[in-house]
């Protein structure tokens, strides 16, 4: 019986009929609310996160492996072109990396990523408007913002006594053997090319060359170059004195030295945003997605930045955040700070022959 015909028949009864019919459905509407999305039915055992080593902060992640039932793998890389490799060798094999905004837009062209459904991410509505359109991914489509900082000066104060410091001192034979380097392509040229005065993404030859007379000269002075976590084993021991690193890092390995400083120096530094990519081919997708959205809550990434001592990219998280690591002028940046720090762009073209082929001469 219809309910047209049951409305004949019943008259005033089709009113209650309908009632018991619209509680039936709202209680069911509402039990599918508080369920889980269906997606969330088929989640995985596992994600694999490629990423830098010693750059989360692993309750958080164990946080989430208890909410979710997602055990988290992490598979470290030394630099960003390991990472890269890494993917190209085996697509399909990871969930989820962190990649720095240039190696965003390489990652890009060279169709090694995932476009990333944001209506999985809705804490991504909390991330910093000035992070929200990088030149580097301008709609996010591929990338959401997780920490950002700057490559710039530690020195140990016990040994470097200077009070108007630059890029120079990178260069300065008064600490010969006492000097480490990052050793990324593009991190190398950065202080020779502030030195003289231009872009770190300049394209003119001549200063390019000039840059590689510098690094030259330099190779003969300094220690060696080196990742991350050994130049911060170099300055908690108080073998190196003057390294270029990064600013998080540097506050890190000053826990272990009191006598570490951290500096910009007045002409600016190369500033990076890291970002939460998803390669191609990634077999847990929305489970990746999930976990950017579980990083990106105020409280998370507040926790994540006390561990690190990065800034991170949501606003909202300031007023979970360490009142020390707030206040350091040199980790939240200035905005008049800020405007003389560049972002690197991708290594490409004459560029990248260039700058390749030096780096393997300083190393081999």
């Amino acid at each position: 019986m219809g309910f047209r015909d049951l409305y004949r028949k019943t008259g005033k009864l089709l009113p209650m009929v309908v009632v018991a019919l619209l509680l039936c459905v709202s209680v069911l509407f509402w039990g599918c609310a508080k369920e889980e999305p269906a997606e969330n039915k088929k989640l995985p055992d596992k994600i694999t996160i490629l990423n830098w080593e010693e750059y989360m902060e692993m309750d958080v992640v164990k946080e989430f492996e208890k909410e979710y039932n997602i055990k988290v793998e992490f598979v470290y890389y030394v630099n960003e072109h390991e990472m890269i490799s890494i993917i190209q060798s085996d697509p399909g094999n990871y969930d989820l990396a962190v990649a720095s905004g240039s190696i965003v837009e390489t990652m890009i062209n060279l169709k090694l990523l995932e476009r990333i459904d944001k209506n999985n991410i809705p804490n991504l509505s909390k991330v910093d408007k000035k992070f929200r359109i990088p030149p580097f991914d301008k709609n996010l489509d591929y990338s959401i913002p997780y920490l950002w900082g700057t490559s710039g000066l530690a020195v140990n104060r016990k040994y470097v006594k200077d009070e108007d410091i630059g890029w120079e001192i990178l260069f300065d034979k008064r600490f010969k053997g006492k000097i480490d380097i990052l050793d990324d392509i593009q991190e190398i040229f950065a202080p020779p090319l502030k030195i003289l005065g231009v872009s770190i993404n300049t394209e003119d030859e001549r200063s390019l060359e000039a840059a590689k007379a510098l690094l030259v000269e330099q190779k003969g002075i300094i220690r060696g170059y080196f990742d991350t976590i050994e130049i911060m084993k170099h300055l908690e021991d108080g073998t190196t004195y003057v390294a270029y690193l990064y600013s998080g890092d540097t506050y890190t390995a000053k826990d272990k030295n009191e006598y570490l400083d951290y500096i910009v120096p007045d002409d600016g530094a190369p500033m990076w945003i890291d970002n939460f990519v998803i390669p191609t081919n990634s077999k847990n997708k929305y489970a990746a997605e999930l976990f950017i959205n579980y990083v990106l809550k105020p409280k998370n990434i507040a926790r994540i930045s006390n561990y690190l001592w990065y800034a991170n990219a949501v606003p909202e998280s300031k007023r979970f955040l360490n009142e020390e690591l707030l206040n350091t002028e040199n980790i939240y940046l200035t905005d008049e700070v800020l405007k003389r720090c560049e972002y690197y762009k991708p290594l490409m073209g004459k560029r990248n022959i260039f700058m390749n082929r030096v780096w393997a001469e300083l190393t081999r």
